[in-house]
């Protein structure tokens, strides 16, 4: 996501201190619709989720609310399932525990590793924050 994003001149933020008031104050100075989050593995505070005026959406590699937190890809092959996929949120100040807004399905095939399903998603993730981003 961040090469695509950096190929496509949109501006990647990443702050050593993401509570700051000078981040939140970078935020309020772009004057952002819509603040996309992946694969950031901290909680951040309401403050920075609704700087932007449509707030914070989020991509998780999983079919949330199952789970939650970091490493979802591994722990779905660990735990044995047959589907993944990618889910987009609207961030609350809590791990991946915003309302659903999109799901995208994708099969777990029986040899499958992390890395390939990885790929996968990322794809399907970018299909997921595109349509989800076309419906707001």
């Amino acid at each position: 996501m961040k090469i695509e994003a950096s190929e496509s001149s949109i501006r990647i933020l990443e702050p050593e201190f993401p509570d700051s008031e000078d981040f939140v104050e970078e935020i309020r100075d772009l004057s952002p619709d819509i603040s996309v989050v992946v694969a950031y593995g901290r909680i951040l505070k309401r403050k920075v989720l609704e700087a932007p005026t449509e707030g914070s959406i989020n991509l998780h590699a999983s079919l949330l609310p199952r789970l939650r937190g970091a490493a979802p890809i591994n722990w779905s092959i660990a735990r044995g399932d047959r589907v993944s996929g990618v889910t987009v949120i609207r961030m609350v100040e809590k791990m991946d525990a915003g309302p659903i807004i999109f799901q995208i399905e994708e099969p777990i095939e029986p040899d499958e590793t992390a890395t390939n399903l990885g790929i996968r998603l990322s794809e399907i993730g970018a299909v997921a924050l595109v349509k989800t981003l076309t419906l707001m």
